[in-house]
């Protein structure tokens, strides 16, 4: 995942809630997925990959017949799935053997795996984010707790106050550094 919380509270110099770390805890998968769209890229590291197909998925397994992964140099972290009929996206992978990833479920949107047996041609490629966009990324997720009221651009006070709010589309402009052409 781009960011884990801990990290978020860190670089924005907070500490949340226990209402709001819920709430962070449920945003940054959504939120990834959104940066991920807006800049159309998948931030995948194309030297760390493996092509098969005997790559099998249970609950929160995946699992190659071939015990491939510790030779394609698979490390814990994140990874794109493509070419599956059931679990195309994005994983974050806790443990590595050479026949086997553990998934961290709670990256998952349904909380699990769905079981797929090998018989598809699967690539899974490691996905590296840039130090750098974190602190973009935190700045996303405090946009999204403290979002203002839908359409009210500023306020105004007596006495000389008053704030003008980012909309969500200025938030997502920190973004086009990392975005890629559409094709």
């Amino acid at each position: 995942m781009i960011i884990k919380r801990e990290d978020a509270e860190k670089l924005l110099g907070i500490t949340f809630s226990t209402d709001q770390a819920a709430l962070v805890d449920m945003l940054i998968p959504y939120l990834q997925s959104m940066v991920i769209k807006y800049c159309n890229n998948s931030f995948l590291n194309h030297n760390i990959y493996l092509t098969a197909s005997t790559i099998s998925f249970s609950d929160d397994t995946i699992t190659d017949s071939n015990a491939g992964f510790v030779d394609a140099y698979f490390v814990a972290g994140d990874y794109k799935i493509r070419g599956s009929k059931l679990n195309d996206g994005h994983v974050e992978v806790s443990e590595v053997a050479a026949g086997a990833l553990t998934v961290n479920t709670a990256s998952l949107k349904d909380n699990s795996l769905i079981t797929e047996a090998a018989d598809n041609i699967i690539t899974i490629t490691k996905v590296d984010f840039p130090e750098d966009i974190k602190p973009v990324f935190a700045r996303l997720i405090n946009y999204y707790l403290n979002q203002k009221s839908a359409g009210v651009k500023s306020e105004s006070l007596p006495g000389g106050y008053s704030v003008v709010y980012q909309n969500e589309r200025e938030a997502m402009n920190a973004f086009n550094q990392w975005a890629k052409p559409f094709q």
